[in-house]
C-alpha cells in the first residue's frame, strides 16, 4: 500500500500503477482492488481538505447555528449555577464542529472549517456570556 501511495503522490494514474506493479504473492486482481482502495482514500483526502465556495458558506452558517446554540446554552448554565464549568466549553466545541461538519460535509482537516470552529466556540462563549448579563443568576438560592 506505500508503494501504491508513493506512486500516486508522484502523479501516476491507477492504470500505470497496475501496469507498474506486479507480485508473485498477490494477483493482478488483487493488486487493482489495492490500487482501487488506495485511490479512493487519496480522492477522499483531496476532497476533504478541498477550499471551495460551500466550504466557506457551509462553515459561516454551521458556525452560526452551532454558536448561537451553544451560547444559549452556555447563558443558561450560567443563569442558573452561577459558576462558569469551562469543561463545558469542550462541549461548544463539539457543538459547533458538529454543525459545520453537517453543512460542509468536511472535516476538521480542512483549515476554514478548522478556524470557524474555533470563531464560532468564541462567539458562543461571548453570546452566552452576554446573555447571563442580561437576565443575571437565577438559581435555586436566589
Amino acid at each position: 500500500m506505500n508503494e501504491i501511495n508513493q506512486l500516486y503522490k508522484k502523479g501516476n494514474t491507477k492504470n500505470d500503477i497496475n501496469s507498474i506493479i506486479h507480485s508473485e504473492i498477490l494477483s493482478i486482481e488483487e493488486i487493482q482492488e489495492i490500487t482501487d482502495l488506495v485511490s479512493s482514500r487519496i480522492e477522499a483526502k483531496k476532497k476533504d481538505v478541498e477550499i471551495k465556495t460551500s466550504t466557506y458558506i457551509g462553515s459561516i452558517l454551521g458556525g452560526f447555528i452551532g454558536g448561537t446554540i451553544g451560547g444559549i446554552l452556555w447563558g443558561l448554565q450560567l443563569i442558573y449555577s452561577g459558576h462558569i464549568f469551562y469543561l463545558f466549553a469542550v462541549g461548544l466545541g463539539i457543538i459547533s464542529y458538529g454543525f459545520i461538519k453537517f453543512f460542509t460535509k468536511q472535516s476538521k482537516n480542512n483549515i476554514v472549517v478548522l478556524i470557524l470552529t474555533v470563531a464560532s466556540v468564541f462567539y458562543a462563549l461571548i453570546l452566552g456570556f452576554y446573555i447571563y448579563e442580561l437576565f443575571g443568576y437565577r438559581g435555586p438560592d436566589r
